[in-house]
């Protein structure tokens, strides 16, 4: 657990070398571990404190769907990230880049006392509270999925910006297509030239 701990460490304070290393040694066990705390330890404070005000049941079943689409999307993302990276010149390994991926949330822990805290706030600043700080934390998780591609993959961080972003981009653009194509088939086309 203590070298679990180092990496967790390395990640939130030099997390560019951290994740080289990560990558390096294929820390997947470490990685589904500090992955499966930062799913669950959040999880299981809205499950307490929502146990209070409604029905645990329905509550459970949406924390193991919630559980099931983390680690979907884990590997999902893992997969599309990697096929880009390499598609754009990147020389890592799919099994690094899920190891370090795994470390990049843990700072979604960090949520629960957050939450503590805005208990103790005025109820008309508790929500802005609660929205800034989610702000910081979703960036700060972002710039870790950034920095472990970058690490990973051995390429600057704008090219990783760009690995990051290009699922993102081919998903609006198939949008934009799909809608055009639906628009033109709607038009009503003339069915022949007047005399």
């Amino acid at each position: 657990m203590g070298a679990i701990l180092e990496d967790v460490y390395d990640v939130l304070f030099h997390p560019q070398a951290a994740f080289g290393r990560i990558a390096a040694e294929g820390k997947l066990s470490s990685a589904l571990v500090v992955f499966l705390i930062s799913v669950f330890v959040p999880m299981w404070a809205i499950y307490l404190g929502l146990k209070v005000t409604s029905s645990p049941h329905s509550v459970g079943l949406v924390m193991l769907l919630q559980a099931i689409g983390s680690v979907a999307m884990w590997l999902l993302g893992t997969a599309v990230w990697h096929l880009c990276a390499e598609l754009l010149g990147g020389q890592g390994s799919v099994k690094g880049l899920l190891a370090a991926l795994g470390f990049v949330h843990f700072p979604r822990i960090l949520i629960v006392p957050l939450w503590v805290v805005a208990t103790w706030l005025p109820d008309a600043v508790a929500p802005l509270f609660l929205a800034g700080t989610g702000a910081v934390l979703a960036f700060w998780i972002l710039t870790l999925q950034v920095l472990a591609i970058s690490a990973v993959y051995e390429i600057s961080r704008a090219k990783a910006v760009l690995v990051f972003l290009t699922p993102v981009l081919f998903f609006i653009g198939a949008i934009v297509l799909i809608a055009f194509f639906a628009g033109a088939a709607m038009i009503q086309w003339p069915m022949g030239i007047p005399n």
